[in-house]
């Protein structure tokens, strides 16, 4: 698989995971943590303690500093291997170190960034509402003294049931702006549904009740007198998480790819290897192709995000490339298996399973080819 040109310390932290992922995540064990579908703690804390978990955060708060790249790499090697857990990998270094990093209060990253950093605390995005429209927000936070009572539902909240904080989109009563809020998960009037999903098992997907959940003028992310407009902010809160699914969705695309060309080169059949029949090789060889384009549409919006440059549109592509060849190389490798891919003995069924979420994850991808059009004038 040809690589994205890695520096020194890229390089370093791309053998660095890869060494965890063959020690600790053989694929016989990973099917198994499939099978539990359990929040992959003991997974993230080590990854914290090689410091993966602190790439997004700042060396003031307990954490390596702004690695978005680095970042990219752990999610990718990890998705090749075990998606469940890249996904909450993902949700913890770009859903929350990188936007409190980036659009927090000074108390809210002494508050929650060392935490994050440490794998000792989970902050889950409760952005969404309807599957159709991601803009559409009914969740309403009313002014009342000092705070706001937060009222609504959030749908398919990633790692809802053990966040330990939300961040949670509401729209207010000044002329029906959105803010953004910090919400203790463990505050008054807040439920959490589950949600039973095909794959990503040990993400657990949660829908979260608002009731009069009340919150402070502090809890606004950035503070009151913050820099950016809530639009603003949202509009970077969803690209870092896009990118992390991106990442992810690139991870998984590989480790589909990697098996069904391990099963064409050993599986065979009228005397021969598979592989050596055309339609196979066809097949291998297109998947191959917008493997790498993805990998260097994702590398580029990680570049752009690095640099500080608006990434709107780098990430929407990165990430529509990302999920629609992650779903590609699952539902290919599944035909190079052959029956034996349907079998739930082999691995392939579970890329299969896991790659079918990234494409509505964040937002689908048919509402970011909506934006990208706009963006271009259309």
């Amino acid at each position: 698989m040809m690589d994205f040109e890695l520096n020194s310390e890229e390089t370093m932290i791309q053998k660095a995971i890869r060494d965890f992922v063959t020690k600790e995540l053989p694929h016989d064990r990973v099917r198994e943590l499939d099978g539990m579908g359990q929040f992959p703690a003991k997974f993230l804390t080590a990854l914290s303690k090689l410091g993966f978990l602190g790439m997004t955060v700042p060396e003031a708060f307990d954490g390596e500093g702004e690695n978005i790249v680095g970042a990219c790499i752990v999610a990718e090697e990890l998705a090749m291997r075990y998606p469940a857990l890249a996904a909450c990998y993902c949700n913890a270094v770009f859903g929350a170190g990188a936007v409190l990093a980036a659009l927090g209060s000074g108390d809210q990253k002494s508050l929650y960034l060392p935490g994050i950093a440490k794998g000792e605390l989970w902050m889950a995005l409760a952005l969404a509402e309807a599957d159709d429209d991601p803009e559409r927000i009914e969740t309403r936070a009313e002014a009342e003294g000092t705070g706001f009572l937060i009222s609504g539902e959030k749908k398919l909240v990633a790692l809802g049931d053990v966040a330990d904080v939300f961040l949670v989109l509401a729209r207010t009563g000044k002329e029906d702006e959105p803010a953004l809020f910090c919400v203790d998960g463990n505050a008054p009037g807040i439920t959490r549904n589950r949600v039973e999903t095909l794959g990503l098992h040990g993400e657990s997907l949660v829908n979260v009740g608002l009731d009069r959940v009340r919150v402070e003028n502090q809890a606004v992310l950035g503070g009151m007198d913050r820099k950016m407009t809530a639009a603003e902010q949202l509009e970077m809160v969803r690209n870092y998480q896009l990118l992390g699914i991106g990442a992810q969705a690139l991870g998984i695309a590989q480790g589909a790819f990697g098996l069904a060309l391990s099963h064409a080169k050993t599986r065979v059949q009228f005397d021969q290897t598979i592989g050596k029949f055309t339609a196979i090789q066809e097949k291998l060889t297109d998947l191959l192709c917008e493997i790498v384009a993805a990998k260097f549409l994702v590398y580029n919006a990680a570049l752009a995000a690095s640099a500080g440059r608006k990434f709107t549109r780098e990430v929407a592509m990165a990430k529509i490339a990302a999920a629609r060849i992650a779903v590609k190389a699952a539902m290919d490798g599944l035909q190079v298996f052959g029956g034996y891919g349907y079998s739930m003995e082999y691995d392939i069924q579970r890329y299969v399973r896991d790659a079918a979420g990234t494409l509505s994850a964040g937002i689908s991808n048919d509402s970011l080819g909506l934006k990208i059009a706009g963006l271009m004038g259309l």
